[in-house]
């Protein structure tokens, strides 16, 4: 069950596809997805998407190509689809809805999708929450408020001034994996000290996931990137979230 609080500190959830496909219609893709979600998501912008690609099969040499970028805003710009060569992906920024109605945003882009792009297969899918933690204090120990958090050499772990700590762990034979970084930021608040938490749950490997098992992979990332939040915080800081009984 998801944990939900008054105040939640996830600030961007994203969730990216990117497909096989033949590639024949890419251009008119995002012109037919928008005649789809024009009611939406009235606001359109278009962007290039640097991407570094290899040139040979070692990879000893890379070429950056742009990949032009389509995006459809809702009114509030709080929710993005953004579509591109292969690409497909559903932010929700600033304004979390819950996942209850996160999911059902997903699936609907999702399925007009693939029925106006005909892609071939799924390359890689993931699901990332972006939190932004800020707490009261210069001075303070990090395990009272992370389990998930640097160890340190040093007795007086509250004069450490900065760090970044990066895992990951893997799942299903590592088809998935957990990503996981914690790091200070540039406060926004005077008297503060500031976190990014990112969390990432990614299908790295092209094992053949079917269209039709896209639904129960979100759910297994959902619960595992609320199961993972929630083990790497400690009570203290739950409750400065308001959480929601």
């Amino acid at each position: 069950m998801t944990t939900k609080y008054q105040n939640p500190p996830i600030v961007e959830a994203v969730c990216e596809f990117k497909f096989f496909s033949e590639g024949q219609n890419d251009s008119i893709i995002p012109g037919m997805l928008f005649t789809k979600f024009s009611k939406e998501f009235p606001i359109v912008k278009k962007k290039n998407l640097g991407l570094v690609i290899p040139v040979d099969e070692n990879e000893r040499e890379k070429d950056l190509v742009f990949n032009p970028l389509t995006q459809f805003f809702n009114e509030e710009n709080t929710k993005i689809i953004q579509v591109g060569k292969d690409l497909l992906t559903i932010n929700c920024v600033n304004k979390y809805p819950h996942w209850e109605n996160y999911k059902p945003l997903i699936l609907k882009v999702f399925d007009e999708y693939i029925s106006l792009a005909n892609p071939t297969g799924i390359k890689r899918l993931g699901i990332r929450a972006i939190n932004k933690i800020s707490i009261p204090s210069e001075d303070l120990n990090l395990k009272d408020y992370f389990s998930f958090s640097p160890v340190s050499p040093f007795k007086d772990d509250n004069k450490l001034a900065a760090f970044i700590l990066h895992i990951e762990r893997s799942f299903f034979d590592d088809r998935d994996r957990l990503i996981m970084k914690n790091m200070t930021i540039v406060p926004e608040k005077e008297a503060h000290t500031s976190f990014l938490f990112d969390l990432d749950y990614v299908m790295k490997k092209a094992t053949g996931l079917n269209f039709s098992e896209v639904s129960d992979w979100l759910e297994i990332a959902h619960n595992t990137l609320n199961d993972a939040f929630e083990i790497s915080i400690t009570d203290k800081l739950r409750d400065t979230f308001g959480k929601i009984q």
